[in-house]
């Protein structure tokens, strides 16, 4: 069995964590890199054994990814967030497919949960992750939602297989257009920084295509009402997102 640490950022996540913790207990190392929170996050985390180091406080976790990987002491890294778990398949590839890899990292397709339904349509799955890769091989840029930049090959597992990542990733659609409103700055701030614009064609362009995509190219239409609701959160996303990077260029 090839050694593997697993990582996870947080911040006040005591209603997440234990079930994270609990998939992961056969780990041969997890770390938890907490950004000062002012819940009983830390406290769990040493309960269960974990190493627990401080990082100073982000909007997200991408900011201290790169010192959460630095913690790590063994070939293989699996990186988590809180509100993640990992199967049981998932589990079994880990203890006993990583010696024979040939590549350096591997994309872990994720069921995301609405609540207790798994979301299939509007691009909810097979929302694939790269998550796990050898020690050394992966680095963060530091921008929300990026994937790590790889030295090396990289191979998909199969969305069809046993091996996956389950996110409880919301339970109520307000908690969900909570966290649009609060991602959507970050990432308008970040599209400022890069120089990015966008005008009346752009910003309707991008707002009904995804619409679009999410509800007919991506089978939302099959799923009723859900389907329309799902469709019309991605949508709002991508209006806020760009939204925000048009106020932001008119302001400045």
């Amino acid at each position: 069995m090839a050694k593997i640490s697993v990582v996870i950022n947080t911040l006040n996540e005591e209603a997440h964590l234990p079930d994270c913790l609990a998939s992961i207990s056969w780990a041969d190392e997890i770390i938890v890199v907490d950004m000062h929170s002012t819940d009983r996050t830390a406290a769990i985390a040493q309960a269960a054994g974990a190493k627990v180091f401080q990082h100073e406080r982000a909007d997200y976790a991408e900011p201290a990814r790169n010192f959460a990987l630095a913690q790590a002491i063994h070939p293989w890294i699996l990186v988590l967030d809180a509100d993640e778990r990992i199967s049981p398949g998932l589990a079994d590839f880990l203890k006993t497919r990583l010696d024979t890899a040939t590549a350096t990292a591997f994309r872990i397709p994720r069921r995301n949960y609405y609540g207790d339904r798994w979301i299939t349509c509007c691009g909810w799955f097979p929302d694939e992750q790269l998550r796990l890769f050898r020690r050394g091989k992966a680095k963060y840029s530091g921008r929300i939602h990026r994937a790590p930049e790889i030295d090396g090959s990289v191979e998909n597992l199969s969305s069809r297989g046993s091996a996956f990542l389950i996110h409880r990733a919301f339970n109520t659609l307000e908690s969900r257009l909570e966290k649009d409103n609060k991602y959507s700055s970050i990432a308008a701030a970040t599209l400022a920084e890069e120089g990015r614009k966008v005008g009346t064609l752009g910003l309707l362009a991008r707002v009904c295509w995804t619409f679009i995509t999410a509800y007919i190219f991506q089978g939302g239409f099959r799923f009723g009402t859900l389907g329309v609701v799902l469709a019309c959160e991605r949508a709002q996303a991508i209006f806020l997102k760009y939204g925000k990077l048009w106020e932001r260029r008119r302001q400045h």
